[in-house]
């Protein structure tokens, strides 16, 4: 599966688009227990943000474009946290052959 943060590049062809869809994340960005930061020491929390995303996509998804990504930042007793929201636009691409006019 491609992502594209900008519509359809020159050479790709929209067969079928599968609709908009939106993941949200939650990252903790302050300081974590000790229990919590020895459990998640080899965690990558931005990556398993991104994964969430593209694991997300409609079934038949080829190409996601249009992705736009969103922040913003809570704080409350347990910590702080950021939410990271994923927009795009799932679609079934082919490559097109035809030359531009």
């Amino acid at each position: 599966m491609e992502l594209l943060t900008t519509p359809l590049p020159l050479g790709y062809r929209l067969v079928e688009n599968l609709g908009v869809y939106s993941v949200t994340s939650t990252i903790q960005i302050t300081q974590k227990g000790l229990i919590q930061s020895f459990m998640d020491r080899n965690r990558n929390e931005w990556s398993e943000a991104y994964k969430s995303f593209m694991v997300s996509a409609p079934r038949g998804t080829t190409i996601l474009f249009g992705v736009q990504v969103t922040t913003a930042i809570g704080v409350f007793g347990n910590g702080g946290f950021l939410y990271v929201t994923m927009t795009g636009t799932a679609a079934v691409h082919e490559m097109s052959h035809e030359q531009p006019t």
